[in-house]
């Protein structure tokens, strides 16, 4: 009966530290820090991509036409949105490369995908984002992209429909519906420079930040350095919204105080080599 009894015991230990380690691990996989706006997107049999604004209590849903033509993340060219995944694979980099062309169409911070079975979401992110869904959400705003103006049909050489997108009248559909008041009314100017030495990053990220309703002052090149960092003019900007939502958006660690007088801006965000990781 003791030796029964330790048996028992040894195998309920066990099992609580499999629990334990599972619960951790989902934890710390987590994409989402369950405060600061999350977008993801889903491919399955149309595209979505989600946005969860917390501090509004509001969920976006963008329903993206399959057959939309987009420029590619990491310089791949142009193709339809339905095959950019499959298109991923060749680099076996399939998510990023997901995830990086919809941030880059829409000027949108994009940490989570979810393609079929496949997704980098844990299992901690998707029942907060559930629960959020189902308990905390009272604005859920639904838009089918093809229904607006900046999605603009065309008939190729084969016969076959495609979008193309009018990138104007698309980041005022995004600014409109992700605009940050409380993040606007702090008035903080933002700088984006280049280091990456990569064409055109600075234009993509500075999208995604004036889509924020942060105030822009300049977009410009910096000699290239590795690694990304947000630069501030003084240390009391470290506890702002507006820093907070630029890092959250962007997904960079460093963060640094340092004269940035020539920027004339409150905040310099520098793009590094690193770019292609974040």
């Amino acid at each position: 009966m003791k030796y029964s009894s330790l048996v028992i015991g040894f195998i309920g230990l066990t099992a609580a530290l499999i629990f334990g380690s599972w619960l951790i691990r989902g934890v710390k996989a987590s994409q989402w820090d369950g405060q600061g706006q999350f977008a993801f997107v889903i491919q399955a049999e149309e595209i979505r991509v989600k946005i969860i604004i917390p501090n509004q209590k509001k969920l976006i849903i963008l329903i993206i036409p399959d057959n939309t033509m987009v420029k590619v993340g990491f310089g791949f060219g142009e193709y339809r949105l339905n095959k950019i995944y499959e298109l991923g694979k060749l680099a076996n980099q399939a998510d990023k490369v997901l995830t990086r062309t919809v941030q880059e169409l829409l000027g949108i911070g994009i940490k989570g995908w979810q393609v079929g079975g496949k997704s980098n979401l844990s299992w901690w992110d998707k029942i907060r984002l559930r629960w959020l869904e189902a308990l905390t959400v009272n604005q859920t705003e639904t838009i089918e992209l093809k229904d607006n103006a900046a999605w603009q049909s065309e008939h190729l050489s084969d016969g076959s429909l495609v979008y193309r997108v009018n990138q104007v009248w698309l980041d005022e559909l995004v600014h409109r519906e992700i605009f940050d008041q409380e993040v606007s009314q702090e008035g903080l100017t933002v700088a984006v420079l280049n280091a990456s030495g990569v064409d055109g990053v600075a234009n993509n990220i500075s999208r995604l930040i004036s889509n924020l309703g942060i105030e822009l002052r300049l977009v410009g090149n910096l000699a290239n350095q590795d690694q990304s960092e947000v630069v501030i003019n003084q240390k009391n900007l470290q506890e702002t919204k507006t820093l907070k939502k630029i890092i959250n958006s962007l997904g960079i660690d460093r963060v640094r105080v340092g004269d940035i007088l020539e920027q004339r801006s409150d905040i310099v965000v520098i793009i590094g080599r690193d770019y292609a990781n974040l």
